[in-house]
């Protein structure tokens, strides 16, 4: 079942990605780095208002939906949408107090309106995205995935053809959003009762989501302050610069690390409720390797082939940041990657997240004091070495307090292994890294890959063979 999820994910999440990429390039050739540094910043503080008020209820969908699949299954939705809708009113009446206490935003005012219009469609959007994710439709999913990727390039595209700017952005994502929910909302939410909500699963929502929100809202301190503090203490300009080149290393790193843990984390939750620890100790141990097998090659071949990648995707305005900082946020975006979807099981599959708030809220207060100091200092690259630095920290303080709570597996051998196919692979796109453009970037893509998994299969990393040999076999069998 793992497969067969990552396979779809993939394919969903990959070419979602691949839209989303194409956006960046475009986006960063009609737009200045002023306005996308707007919209970036703009989008920041939406996405952090989302964390603090909505994240914690979609991290009790995860948790929870698959004990409440079939018993007190109307009243774990009433459940959830009783718990939306209140949290949507008290981010009403926080923007209605901002508003009458005459708060000076200046330019920003302008954009207040469809800031909050915006923060209820992603909210309402990611929380029927992880019902669907908890309840294993993977195919589903995928078809929202895409339909919001290619409705937000297209309309946004038209809004910054007409010179909307930075709201441009901002209506294109919310109709790239509302337009595949109305496919989702019946099979969602069939059989609810508004306003009927169940005590306990209230209560276990909040008791396990609550402290994720506080780490959640933490960890986007910690990966988003940068950008707000660089266009506080630098301009919106210098914030559209450094955002361009983070979006497209993340939207790139991330989204592989991110499919493999869309496939399994239900899973292995399935597997924690049904069949208890030891079968889960098993799950967990295959999907470790998996992670690392993805990530770890991924982020050598993003550091390699990173000037290339730059030159194509970003618009000459962006480019010349860019070769200086994407290495090192290819390396930031791992770290995350690995701390965010491998560390901090042990806190959410013990339900002690409590315990995970620690090493977030250390590295966010030493990312925005690293800041202070550092942009100033050194600009763009200071917001790269304080967030590096910050995720470093995050990482050795989750692994030390994690291990005490629940153990995770970690396939030493089979990474080891990984780290020599890699190395493998690097010295391959090494040598071709003269060579450039689109054509180029496929070539290499396509050979670091065979190269790669070619050592992979002969190492016989994770056991994976045994599935390329099944597939092999079935494919010529139906010849």
């Amino acid at each position: 079942m793992l497969m067969k999820h990552s396979v779809i994910y993939f394919s969903a999440r990959g070419l979602s990605g691949v839209i989303n990429l194409c956006a960046i390039a475009v986006y960063t050739r009609l737009a200045s780095p002023d306005v996308y540094g707007q919209f970036v910043m703009i989008l920041a503080v939406v996405e952090f208002l989302n964390a603090i008020m909505f994240q914690w209820i979609r991290f009790g969908i995860l948790r929870y939906a698959q004990r409440y699949s079939k018993d007190y299954r109307v009243d774990f939705l009433n459940t959830i949408v009783v718990l939306f809708f209140t949290m949507l009113i008290l981010t009403l009446i926080l923007f209605i107090f901002v508003y009458l206490c005459s708060i000076d935003i200046g330019k920003w005012g302008e954009y207040w309106f469809f800031s909050i219009i915006l923060l209820w469609i992603l909210a309402w959007y990611d929380l029927n995205l992880e019902l669907l994710r908890a309840d294993l439709f993977p195919k589903f999913y995928g078809w929202i995935v895409i339909s919001r990727s290619i409705l937000t390039f297209t309309c946004t595209v038209m809004m910054l053809i007409f010179g909307i700017g930075a709201n441009g952005f901002i209506i294109g994502m919310m109709v790239g959003m509302l337009f595949p929910m109305l496919f989702v909302m019946k099979r969602n939410w069939i059989g609810i009762r508004f306003p009927e909500i169940n005590s306990t699963i209230c209560k276990e929502m909040i008791t396990y989501g609550l402290p994720l929100t506080i780490t959640f809202s933490t960890h986007f301190l910690m990966v988003s302050s940068d950008r707000l503090l660089l266009g506080w203490l630098q301009g919106s300009s210098e914030s559209g610069l450094y955002s361009a080149a983070y979006d497209l290393t993340q939207q790139t790193l991330l989204l592989i690390m991110t499919i493999i843990n869309l496939s399994a984390y239900p899973i292995v939750v399935r597997t924690l409720e049904n069949e208890g620890v030891k079968e889960t100790k098993k799950r967990l141990r295959q999907y470790t390797t998996s992670l690392f097998f993805v990530s770890i090659p991924a982020t050598a071949g993003y550091i390699i082939l990173s000037p290339n990648i730059s030159r194509l995707f970003l618009g000459s305005n962006f480019i010349e940041a860019s070769l200086i900082i994407m290495p090192l946020i290819a390396l930031t975006a791992f770290l995350q990657g690995i701390k965010q979807y491998y560390l901090d099981l042990s806190f959410q599959l013990a339900q002690r997240t409590w315990f995970q708030i620690w090493p977030n809220m250390l590295a966010a207060s030493t990312n925005i004091a690293l800041n202070f100091f550092w942009i100033p200092k050194w600009g763009i690259l200071g917001a790269v070495y304080a967030t590096l630095f910050s995720n470093f920290i995050s990482i050795v303080l989750s692994w030390f307090i994690g291990r005490k709570i629940f153990v995770l597996p970690f396939p030493l051998k089979e990474i080891l292994k990984i780290i020599v196919a890699t190395v493998m692979m690097m010295c391959t796109l090494n040598s071709m890294v003269i060579y450039s453009g689109f054509l180029s970037l496929c070539a290499h893509i396509v050979l670091g890959a065979f190269i790669y998994i070619l050592v992979g299969l002969l190492m016989k990393i994770g056991g994976y063979h045994r599935y390329f040999i099944s597939t092999l076999d079935r494919i010529i069998r139906k010849k």
